[in-house]
C-alpha cells in the first residue's frame, strides 16, 4: 500500500483527487488531507507519506517551500497547479509528474502509475538492502550503528522508537541498540513482517502486543511492559491489523 497526502488549498480540487483515488487507484490509501503549509509540514512528519500531491501556490507560501523543510526526504511528489510556469522548478525538485488544472481522471491515473513504479522500485531497493536470508525459520536485518553493523532476527525487536535523527531498537532480553537512521527510513521493510507504527514515533511487533486499552486513540501494553500511545488517526486500521 502506497500511502499518500493531498496538500491543496482548494477543497474542491483535493476532493476531486480523493475520488479518483478511491475508486480507480487501489494500491493508493490517502492518509491525511493539508490546506496551508503548517499543517502539510504536520502531516509528513507524523505520517511519513510515500507520495505527496502537491499544491504550488497556497496561502503564506508554496509547494517549494514546503519541499526545502525536508531537503533529505523519502516520499515522492506530484505537483498539481494551475500555473505552467512552475514545470520546470517541478522538474529540478525532481517530481514525478506535473499536473495542470484543470486535469482529467485519466491524467492523473497515468501519474499515480509513474509514483507507483519509481516507489515500488525503491522499496524493492531498500528491503534488498536491509533485509537478508537467515534460515528456514525466518530473516534478519542489518542496521548501522555508532560503531558498525548488528545483525539481528526480525523477531527480536519487540519495538522501534523515534529518537531524533535516530531510531531506538528495543529487544528480547531487556536489550537496545540505538540506529543511526531514522524511523521511517524501516517502516517500509518492516510493515510486511507484521511491523506496525502506530504512532509517529513508535512502530511495534505486533507478535508482542500484550493487551490493548481502548481509548480515543487507545494505547497498547508490551510483552516488555512499555505503554505506548495510538495515533487517533491510525487506530481503526492498527485493530484491523491487530485482528488478522
Amino acid at each position: 500500500m502506497i500511502k499518500a497526502l493531498i496538500i491543496d488549498d482548494e477543497p474542491k480540487c483535493t476532493s476531486l483527487v480523493k475520488t479518483i483515488l478511491e475508486k480507480k487507484c487501489a494500491n493508493i490509501k490517502v492518509t491525511g488531507t493539508a490546506q496551508s503549509l503548517d499543517e502539510a509540514y504536520k502531516l509528513i512528519t507524523d505520517d511519513a507519506p510515500d507520495l505527496l500531491f502537491l499544491d504550488v501556490e497556497m496561502p503564506y507560501g508554496s509547494g517549494f517551500e514546503l519541499l526545502e523543510k525536508f531537503p533529505v526526504h523519502e516520499f515522492e511528489v506530484i505537483f498539481i497547479t494551475a500555473y505552467d510556469k512552475f514545470a520546470l522548478p517541478a522538474i529540478k525538485a525532481d517530481a514525478i509528474d506535473f499536473l495542470l488544472k484543470p486535469f482529467t481522471e485519466k491524467d492523473l491515473i497515468a501519474s499515480v502509475k509513474k509514483a507507483e513504479q519509481r516507489i515500488t522500485d525503491k522499496r524493492a531497493v531498500k528491503n534488498r538492502t536491509m533485509i537478508t536470508e537467515w534460515n528456514t525459520s525466518g530473516k534478519r536485518i542489518a542496521l548501522p550503528t555508532a560503531d558498525g553493523m548488528v545483525f539481528l532476527n526480525l523477531d527480536e525487536i519487540i519495538r522501534c522508537e523515534a529518537a531524533g535523527s535516530y531510531t531506538e531498537f528495543y529487544l528480547t532480553g531487556g536489550r537496545k541498540e540505538l540506529v543511526s537512521k531514522n524511523l521511517s527510513q524501516y517502516e517500509d521493510v518492516l510493515e510486511p513482517f507484521n511491523f506496525y507504527r502506530i504512532h509517529s514515533s513508535h512502530m511495534i511487533n505486533i507478535r508482542y502486543v500484550k493487551k490493548y486499552v481502548k481509548g480515543r486513540g487507545g494505547y497498547v501494553i508490551m510483552e516488555d511492559g512499555a505503554t505506548i500511545d495510538v495515533s487517533v488517526r491510525k487506530k481503526t486500521d492498527f485493530i484491523e491489523n491487530l485482528l488478522r
